[in-house]
């Protein structure tokens, strides 16, 4: 699954930047998502998520709908922001070693760019592994949950409750 964060920065004239971050999928080709509301994980067969009449999602556990990019994972979310903190500090060394090499031939005033440390990017993965597929009776999608004891799993696809079938 790849996610793209677009920072528009207007105010400086610098166009904009997208950081597009890729999100792995499990063994079987299910992609991890996580609900806004609970916080539950559950997973999608990974091009699921990017059919255009599959604007909202429900989660299998709660019920409750939203838009497709509030289900993304807390993992993925640490790694937009740190990939946009990353963006600006480039953006600022950049800047810091041209006043550097502006200050270069005056020779009253002395500037020397001391490079800020970019924070280190996460590796992710995907660490869930004990999820089981299971198929809904409503629109016949697969998915993995944690607990198929739990016999009241909405289906994400339409959020209709299911008696699903393994």
């Amino acid at each position: 699954m790849k996610v793209a964060v677009k920072m528009i920065l207007l105010k400086y004239n610098m166009g904009e930047e997208i950081i597009k971050l890729s999100h792995p999928y499990d063994e079987d080709g299910y992609t991890i998502f996580q609900c806004p509301f609970c916080k539950s994980d559950f997973k999608l067969e990974n091009g699921e998520f990017y059919h255009e009449e599959l604007t909202s999602i429900y989660c299998p556990y709660c019920g409750l709908i939203s838009e497709n990019s509030s289900y993304i994972n807390e993992d993925i979310r640490e790694q937009a922001i740190i990939s946009a903190k990353n963006l600006g500090i480039d953006m600022l060394n950049m800047m810091f070693k041209r006043i550097e090499n502006n200050f270069r031939s005056n020779k009253y005033l002395k500037y020397k760019a001391n490079p800020i440390k970019k924070e280190e990017e996460k590796v992710l993965s995907d660490k869930i592994k004990d999820m089981k597929i299971i198929k809904t009776g409503c629109c016949s999608k697969q998915i993995k949950v944690y607990d198929t004891t739990i016999s009241n799993i909405y289906c994400p696809y339409c959020g209709e409750i299911n008696l699903w079938k393994i």
